[in-house]
């Protein structure tokens, strides 16, 4: 991220300043510093120098629902929803520190969801544009009763992990990404892992 909001700003101005930052999301993030704290609608909140803001741990876990997933809980400093111009966007995205988090779902409506189509979505959120990817790991992975697979590639100065898990036919994607980077580094897979056991997954029978 590269925009900030200024010093100066007024708390009750904050927000047009703070949530412009959020189409930010995706470019290249670097180690933050906390630039100021303040209130907002009497929520305590931390203000960063790139414009990255989010709530003080001080009231507890946050939940996020997620459509056709279940919910998300977490303190905001393991990992916080993303500043959306849409707060009620069902398919919200989430930061911890430089690592962006995404979790979504394919439900089948008709007929079993085939590897074709997962393959499609994963490389539709992968964005990879420009080039061959390299495999960084592959494995498989377990969610509960879940069994499911974990791929992490590198491009272009990028780290893509997925986590991919049949919830009795409905396909989980678990997704955590991190730019300047070309490895999975210990602190990255930490936080793939705890993204996925914050999710509280609703039922689901085919």
């Amino acid at each position: 991220m590269t925009g900030r909001c200024s010093n100066s700003a007024r708390m009750i101005g904050w927000l047009a300043c703070l949530f412009s930052a959020s189409s930010l999301y995706g470019t290249a993030v670097e180690a933050r510093n906390i630039e100021t704290q303040g209130i907002i609608a009497g929520e305590n909140v931390i203000v960063f120098d790139d414009g990255f803001w989010r709530f003080a741990d001080d009231s507890g876990q946050r939940c996020t629902i997620i459509a056709h997933v279940g919910e998300l809980c977490a303190l905001p400093s393991s990992w916080a929803r993303f500043p959306q111009t849409d707060p009620k966007s069902l398919q919200p995205k989430f930061v911890r520190e430089s690592i962006e988090g995404f979790v979504t779902s394919l439900t089948p409506v008709v007929g079993p969801v085939g590897n074709e189509l997962v393959n499609r979505r994963v490389s539709e959120l992968a964005d990879f544009d420009g080039g061959e990817p390299t495999i960084l790991q592959k494995q498989t992975v377990q969610l509960g009763d879940f069994q499911g697979q974990r791929i992490v590639y590198a491009h272009n100065a990028r780290v893509v992990a997925f986590s991919v898990f049949n919830q009795n036919g409905r396909i989980l994607i678990f997704q955590t990404q991190r730019h300047g980077f070309t490895l999975f580094h210990k602190d990255h897979q930490a936080a793939h892992e705890d993204l996925i056991n914050m999710v509280t997954l609703e039922d689901f029978d085919g």
